[in-house]
């Protein structure tokens, strides 16, 4: 303690002399008064820090004093070399962690990089491989423009990664060429429909024409004749009596009887008149 007083009144007296012949060099005024207050303070804690020093015992004291503050500046030395060795130390290890920290970032951002490069040529490949695959269906497309080819055809190009503008317009193509294709195919059926439907209506006119020709020949034919006063059947035909339940070959009054074919009489349950007289004969 008494050293330290000691050393702050000797320092603080030396500052207020410097202090006090500079304030007399200066051309700013200064307070000379608390100048020399301040050294006479500083000389008295000097004064004060010497009467508190210990009283020397004898030529051994110093020596030892010596010897004590020489091992006490080596000791705070090796302590300093100590601290600035590990100081260097911390340095040295903080570095080599930051750059072994830089060279894992280089190398994580080089992997992703080659994992972004893979991913990219792997997606590449794919885009390759699905248009050629597209150009190949398309080609069938364009070849047979048929809407089964066309939907395999765009099935095919939208698989494609990012698609591919250039089969797209190529698709388009085959498009208009299958809807062209769809119209015409669809005008040949309305006139097939058409052309079928016409021929069908000439067909049952002419069987309606054939039906009409046949009912006249046959109508010709069944038609009996007459030979005086008698009515003579056709061949086949007869003259049936509902109320006799007889059919005849000849009558004088056709009215009275119905006219039809002998099979139609004998399915009816009409049997044939076993004698006749002078108004019809068998």
């Amino acid at each position: 303690m008494s050293t330290f007083l000691m050393l702050v009144g000797f320092f603080g007296f030396l500052f207020g002399l410097c202090f006090l012949v500079y304030s007399f060099l200066s051309k700013k005024r200064r307070s000379k008064k608390k100048i020399g207050i301040g050294i006479l303070v500083a000389f008295i804690v000097m004064i004060i820090g010497g009467a508190l020093a210990p009283p020397a015992t004898g030529q051994a004291a110093p020596h030892k004093n010596a010897k004590s503050s020489s091992s006490s500046v080596s000791a705070s030395s090796e302590i300093r070399e100590k601290d600035e060795k590990k100081a260097k130390e911390l340095a040295k290890k903080k570095k080599a962690e930051e750059q072994k920290a830089k060279e894992e970032a280089e190398k994580k951002q080089q992997e992703e990089q080659k994992a972004k490069e893979e991913a990219e040529k792997k997606r590449q490949e794919e885009i390759n491989q699905k248009t050629s695959t597209a150009k190949t269906i398309l080609a069938q497309a364009e070849a047979t423009p048929t809407r089964d080819n066309y939907n395999t055809a765009l099935s095919a190009i939208q698989s494609i990664p990012g698609g591919n503008q250039e089969l797209s317009n190529r698709l388009a193509n085959v498009d208009s060429t299958i809807k062209a294709n769809e119209a015409a195919e669809a005008e040949r059926q309305k006139q097939q429909a058409e052309a079928q439907q016409a021929a069908e209506a000439q067909r049952q006119a002419q069987e309606q024409q054939a039906a009409e020709a046949q009912r006249q020949a046959e109508q010709q034919n069944n038609s009996y004749t007459v030979d005086g006063q008698w009515s003579i059947a056709a061949n086949g035909m007869v003259f049936a009596r509902s109320d006799s339940g007889k059919y005849y070959s000849r009558v004088t009054n056709p009215n009275n009887y119905q006219y039809m074919t002998q099979v139609d009489a004998d399915n009816a349950g009409y049997s044939r008149a076993p004698r006749g007289n002078q108004y019809a004969r068998p």
